[in-house]
């Protein structure tokens, strides 16, 4: 079965103007591709470009460090088109510049859409989700925002809607860790944990207002927040301290991951995060250092 394939490159950044395409490269055979420029040196803003001018039944997004395997993602593909779901997840690994692969990331279904996303392990690699195109078209990425935007997109689907999802482990692309330069800039540690836990707050907020938060994504959503707590602790501890009644309110048993909090159930998680704080901090500032 052959698939017609939509091509949309968005160059972004202030050498948009001059950006062409590597010569040789010519569309497939049954597909198109279109460019579409802007300034704004964006990634979300690039998405939500591409959004705008998409016009296919599903839609993948692929950022310059991506790399589908041609095989697996063609399966994603007939999969999603002959199934009834909104969104197929699939496995995405993560490569070092050398080519060696140090993580692979798997989505877990078995508690459905809402748990895995509100939770510590939100399944959101960019190009590992195929998503039906009328169900997502009114959505935009958080431009505001350039840290935990891509998890932040998968909770925004869940305030919209409760999607049917679909999820499988084959690897369907490569997130490619280059050392080169890049428009992005460096993101400071701290501001990616207070994302995640302003995206999950205002989601299970959202939820709650709508009738539609669950037992089940409380649970998640305090674990979930435990994670971004534990990851930004050692930052700011006071406003750490606060999130993290916030989440036990949640789920009075959540907690972080780490084995220590699972050895020692009995000690409040908080009681731990400050214990361990300023040697948390001398190693991050250590790991700075050495670059």
């Amino acid at each position: 079965e052959s698939l017609f394939t939509e091509i949309i490159v968005v160059a972004n950044g202030p050498d948009s103007k001059s950006f062409r395409l590597p010569d040789g490269i010519s569309p497939p055979k049954n597909s198109y591709i279109q460019t579409v420029r802007t300034s704004i040196a964006n990634v979300s803003h690039a998405r939500n470009l591409g959004i705008e001018v998409a016009t296919g039944q599903w839609l993948r997004f692929l950022d310059d460090d991506d790399f589908l395997l041609p095989d697996t993602a063609k399966q994603q593909y007939l999969e999603a088109i002959s199934s009834s779901c909104d969104i197929s997840t699939y496995a995405g690994a993560i490569q070092d510049e050398h080519g060696h692969t140090f993580q692979t990331i798997c989505p877990d279904r078995s508690q459905g859409y809402a748990h895995a996303v509100l939770g510590p392990n939100c399944p959101a690699l960019t190009f590992s989700s195929v998503y039906r195109m009328d169900k997502v078209r009114h959505l935009r990425w958080n431009e505001a925002w350039t840290a935990t935007e891509d998890e932040d997109w998968m909770r925004r689907i869940l305030q919209s809607f409760t999607p049917e999802w679909v999820v499988n482990n084959d690897v369907t692309g490569i997130w490619y860790q280059h050392a080169q330069s890049r428009l992005s800039k460096p993101i400071p540690a701290n501001k990616f944990y207070t994302n995640r836990a302003a995206s999950i707050i205002e989601s299970i907020e959202t939820l709650n207002n709508q009738n539609r938060l669950e037992e089940i994504q409380k649970k998640a959503a305090g674990n979930g927040l435990w994670s971004a707590i534990h990851g930004g602790f050692f930052f700011s501890p006071i406003y750490w301290s606060r999130i993290s009644i916030r989440a036990r309110k949640l789920d009075e048993f959540s907690k972080p991951k780490d084995r220590i909090f699972s050895i020692l159930p009995w000690v409040h998680p908080l009681i731990i995060e400050w214990k361990k704080k300023k040697k948390r901090l001398i190693n991050h500032t250590v790991r700075m250092v050495k670059g």
